[in-house]
């Protein structure tokens, strides 16, 4: 069993965090009650693989790796994982009971049942058990009061309700909200499926925060209540009423300039927000309000003599109308969109944004467990509020550095669960080869801005390239890269020659082996013997670079690999 090395790394409340790593493991060392909104958009039970696109021309730079894998299996280890947690009364009463009844009906009741189908149904209980108890710990972490919101689709909405259920009650469910995630689909034999759903609950025993958020108004409503415009600079407003239903004996059941509208069973009401505009006492009678709003050009008197006058209420002064459980305003992102990473799930900002500023506020604490591209972390630091990002891969963790460090006036953050130590990188490397080569590539190559290749199938020995600065406009655009080769196991002479052959293959200028371990005399006596690269200043550089994992986590430049351009 490889060793667990962020057991060391203790998270610090009061610094903005990012936590590399299975959320399984960190969730529990965070502290009772301290996140005042959760967001998570876990996996969705999808039964598929995703990849995240890193763009280029060049084929070796425009890649598709490996995001996450949304596909889940029953077996041996997921169910004694599923008793163990039973055991140990992780799960309440409720859930409990549930989790119960949904093995019994997904894994022990097999008669009649296909074996596709029933393959498909111990899927989604593999899914469940690895859900609930991440759950349990979301919701210890989760203030009284505090929001929750699960982001999925129609893929196991209807177990994650249960579950939420459970673990909320149903006094806690607040919406379910429906976002437009796609334009027209024609899925086969059935309506297409559009949209993704997430739902709104809150912790019980303490108050709940909500800020009103507004969406725009429908260009069609606009265009047919908000059609006078007096030419004044003010903009089209729509005519609202001045008056109330019921009769009043107070100051607003009197006449006002020379109209009784308690004939009609009525009073005058000062509109609120026209009070507020112009600074008027709340305890000024309700005729001089009226008269003070139509002083300043706000009432609008029809030409027909003993007309009712009316309130002009202007677009400009109104945020839009209240945001609904319909999400139709805010539209998926699109492969031009500027916002877009490549990252095959990726949410927009705005979505973020209306939750978290619905349901926090200002240094309030927003923690995602499933971070992936971090969006959920960007607008929280955009919008001031504390954050705590958690993904499993360093992908992850890579693009969540790149984004914050594009934001002006970025606080400070701290990132734990990456290798600090060379035993700590031996044990990712044990844990998940592709997880320390995209470690080694994403974060100790960041200073050369590799890019990962596809570390799975047929890579040809690629895991990373790095893209070469030009110098002095001689080198080929096309061409000016290094590859690189990530070796997690014992280092052989073999290594060096794949990499030479990969150089040679795919026309690069140069190569680079990282490795664990050090390395051999003969490897590098080959990589000697490769010869060297003239750059386009006139210097040559070895076209066969070996740098361990030990040097560049030293991050001593005197022995990093040497590169034209860095």
């Amino acid at each position: 069993m490889a060793m667990d090395w962020r057991k060391n790394q203790v998270p610090d409340m009061s610094s903005n965090m990012l936590l590399y790593g299975d959320n399984a493991l960190w969730l529990p060392r965070l502290p009772d009650e301290c996140a005042d909104m959760i967001y998570l958009d876990p996996p969705f039970k999808s039964d598929q693989v995703y990849n995240a696109i890193y763009g280029g021309d060049d084929p070796l730079l425009n890649a598709q790796i490996q995001a996450f894998d949304d596909t889940w299996r029953w077996n041996s280890k997921v169910e004694e994982k599923f008793r163990a947690d039973l055991d140990a009364g992780v799960f309440p009463e409720d859930l409990e009971d549930q989790m119960r009844v949904w093995y019994r009906r997904l894994v022990l009741t097999k008669a009649q049942v296909k074996k596709k189908d029933q393959t498909a149904r111990e899927s989604l209980m593999a899914y469940l058990v690895a859900m609930a108890p991440r759950l349990v710990e979301m919701k210890r972490i989760l203030r009284p009061g505090g929001a929750i919101y699960l982001h999925c689709d129609d893929s196991a909405d209807a177990y994650l309700r249960h579950l939420l259920d459970a673990l909320f009650t149903e006094s806690g469910f607040r919406n379910e909200l429906i976002w437009k995630r796609t334009s027209a689909h024609n899925d086969p034999k059935r309506f297409g499926r559009i949209h993704d759903v997430i739902f709104y609950y809150c912790k019980s025993g303490g108050e709940v925060t909500w800020n009103p958020q507004c969406q725009p108004y429908d260009p069609e409503y606009v265009k047919k209540f908000y059609k006078y415009d007096d030419g004044d600079g003010r903009g089209p407003y729509w005519r609202d009423n001045l008056t109330a239903p019921g009769v009043s004996n107070g100051d607003a059941g009197e006449p006002w300039r020379g109209i009784d509208v308690s004939a009609i069973s009525r009073h005058w009401s000062a509109p609120r927000e026209a009070c507020e505009q112009l600074g008027l006492p709340k305890d000024m009678p309700t005729r001089q309000k009226l008269d003070a709003i139509d002083a300043a050009g706000m009432i609008y008197w029809p030409d027909k003599p003993g007309g009712m006058p009316c309130r002009k209420s202007y677009l400009k002064d109104k945020k839009g109308v209240p945001a609904q459980d319909v999400i139709l305003d805010i539209p998926p992102l699109k492969a031009w969109s500027a916002e877009r990473l490549g990252y095959p799930t990726q949410k927009p900002r705005a979505l973020l944004d209306r939750l978290i500023l619905s349901s926090t506020n200002p240094g309030d604490l927003v923690v995602d467990p499933f971070a992936g591209c971090f969006t959920s972390i960007e607008s929280a630091e955009a919008n001031g509020r504390r954050w705590i990002g958690i993904d499993i891969t360093y992908q992850g963790i890579a693009m969540a550095i790149d984004r914050l460090g594009k934001l002006e006036g970025c606080s400070d953050y701290r990132v734990l669960g990456s290798p600090t130590e060379l035993s700590a990188a031996a044990a990712l490397a044990e844990e998940s080869k592709r997880q320390f080569q995209e470690w080694v590539v994403l974060g100790l190559l960041s200073r050369y801005h590799a890019i990962p290749s596809p570390s799975q199938g047929a890579d040809g020995g690629i895991d990373g390239v790095i893209p070469l600065r030009p110098l002095m406009g001689s080198l080929d655009k096309d061409r000016d890269r290094c590859i690189v080769s990530v070796k997690g196991g014992k280092p052989k002479a073999l290594d060096v020659d794949e990499i030479i052959g990969s150089v040679t293959r795919h026309k690069a200028q140069m190569g680079m082996l990282v490795l664990l371990s050090q390395p051999t005399r003969e490897m590098v006596k080959r990589a000697d013997a490769a010869g060297r690269y003239t750059a386009g200043d006139g210097k040559t550089y070895p076209r066969i670079q070996i740098a361990t994992v030990e040097t560049l986590m030293n991050g001593t430049t005197d022995d990093d690999p040497e590169l034209p351009g860095f």
